[in-house]
């Protein structure tokens, strides 16, 4: 096989990439980024003159419960605010998480009166409850951390912001328990993984 002597990455948002070939047989290979498991294996492409050929890399969907983030190893990513150590080295993007674990839910997502003086722990440690909006909640602030933290999770911190807003106000015919669900979903994928710490 020849070698291809450069890496080809596909740029954030985009799910494909090309890249021009001159006639031989290639090994192809993922190389996946901190965080990020490999597809295994290595595969061969045979590409005659004239022809084009392509390969479809597709990486896990990613996510990390609630209760994940309460205990075990993802509570002390998250405990200080200023935690300048363990997000990053964990792999988590920036300087720290976006929030930790006494700041007040109403303080960073679109207030409800029933959470009031609730922390971020609060939720994450309730297991859900029977109220829906507790169940979102909870969900919204794994989400949040999940996004934040960098994975390949299908919604940006904003996104998951806004999916709570739209509950609150009514928007869009969002409720609670579509967002419970929505995100109860991304963060607990059936085909992923939780990435933090691998």
């Amino acid at each position: 096989p020849r070698f291809l002597a450069e890496k080809t990455a596909i740029p954030e948002g985009q799910s494909q990439v090309s890249v021009t070939l001159s006639e031989g047989v290639f090994m192809v290979r993922e190389i996946a980024p901190y965080g990020f498991e490999p597809l295994e294996g290595e595969q061969i492409i045979l590409i005659r003159a004239g022809e084009t050929g392509s390969l479809t890399f597709t990486n896990p969907a990613q996510g990390c419960s609630p209760g994940f983030w309460q205990g075990g190893s993802g509570s002390p990513l998250w405990d200080s605010l200023n935690d300048q150590v363990d997000w990053p080295s964990s792999g988590g993007q920036g300087l720290g998480p976006p929030f930790s674990h006494t700041t007040l839910f109403n303080e960073v997502f679109a207030a409800v009166p029933e959470l009031d003086g609730v922390s971020m722990m609060d939720l994450v440690g309730t297991g859900g409850g029977a109220p829906d909006y507790q169940k979102a909640a909870r969900n919204v602030v794994a989400a949040y951390l999940n996004a934040s933290w960098g994975m390949s999770f299908p919604y940006t911190p904003e996104g998951v912001a806004q999916l709570w807003a739209d509950a609150v106000s009514d928007s869009n015919g969002m409720t609670y328990l579509e967002v419970h669900n929505l995100l109860g979903s991304a963060n607990t994928p059936v085909d992923g993984f939780c990435p933090v710490g691998k």
